[in-house]
């Protein structure tokens, strides 16, 4: 059993569908929880706000597709080195 657990706040989606948006982490110790946000929760249209604790994903880097990073391409017309 983990320890750690995912935050999340719900969002409908263009399907209807809830979606969960994951915007911090938390865990559990001797004398309750811990938070960390990387993100605030906002308030939905009623005025009110919600955060769904999930047991945390595999986010190692293995999991996880690294974005593509761009080739620097130099412009025939020019000597100049690209500046990124």
């Amino acid at each position: 059993m983990t320890n750690r657990f995912d935050l999340t706040v719900p969002r409908p989606g263009r399907d209807g569908k809830t979606r969960f948006v994951r915007i911090g982490t938390g865990w559990q110790n001797t004398k309750g929880f811990s938070l960390e946000f990387d993100a605030l929760p906002i308030a939905d249209h009623e005025g009110k706000t919600k955060v769904v604790m999930f047991p945390a994903t595999d986010r190692s880097p293995a999991a996880e597709t690294a974005p593509p990073t761009a080739t620097p391409t130099a412009s025939p017309l020019s000597d100049d080195v690209p500046i990124f």
